[in-house]
């Protein structure tokens, strides 16, 4: 907590250590609520016992532990897509500081609310989506978990002497990274069940993945760009 309020100080950026502080209650929240489970969430690169345990809940994806982590996605992303913006000196157009993390915030909760509408009408057209479910289930878990880590460069970059630059291709590369990995991972899961399940994962990718990315990459190159 001594740590938390050392974060802040007296200049222009004092918002960014309040969401940041945001984000590491939450968490603090989240693992004082489930710690057994929040605990297994980093073992996730190595192992498979976090998904074995887990993955017959129900409900499987809103639930009060992803729901939380939700919230720690939706803070952290437009944070790292802030700063981003910020250290390539893009060219934003009347907007700056807080006013303009606030405006990413809301158009990427308006970004993972149309994902989540898609999901809906899949589930609509494809009679079996239990693995549908399952591989949102496992790439929402992988993000969750990139998201943590996010945070915590976050905090290395924006309170270190590191150069914004480099700060900035880190954060990228580290998220490429693991949303690549999680990708990948969730797609092999989801196959050595059912290997039938391969027409539903490319129309997954399609339909939530590559066309809302698409239309959110547009919305920001002509609003923020």
């Amino acid at each position: 907590m001594v740590i938390a309020f050392k974060l802040i100080n007296l200049n222009p950026n004092d918002w960014i250590s309040i969401v940041i502080i945001a984000v590491l209650s939450i968490l603090a929240i989240t693992n004082f609520a489930f710690e057994n489970r929040f605990r297994k969430l980093f073992s996730l690169p190595f192992s498979k016992s976090y998904f074995t345990l887990y993955e017959k809940d129900s409900p499987l994806i809103f639930n009060a532990f992803n729901n939380m982590l939700f919230v720690v996605n939706l803070l952290t992303f437009s944070l790292m897509i802030y700063f981003v913006l910020d250290a390539f000196n893009l060219n934003i157009s009347g907007s700056s500081g807080f006013k303009l993390y606030w405006q990413i915030l809301l158009s990427l909760a308006v970004f993972f609310s149309l994902k989540h509408f898609l999901l809906k009408m899949l589930n609509v057209l494809i009679l079996n989506t239990r693995e549908i479910n399952k591989f949102t289930f496992y790439k929402l878990t992988f993000r969750s978990l990139t998201a943590v880590l996010i945070v915590m460069l976050l905090i290395v970059v924006v309170y270190s002497s590191l150069n914004k630059i480099v700060g900035a291709y880190l954060l990228l590369t580290v998220t490429t990274g693991f949303f690549a990995f999680g990708y990948v991972y969730s797609s092999k899961l989801v196959l050595d069940k059912n290997s039938n399940s391969l027409l539903h994962i490319i129309l997954y990718l399609c339909a939530l993945e590559i066309a809302p990315f698409l239309i959110y990459g547009k919305y920001v190159m002509n609003y923020f760009v």
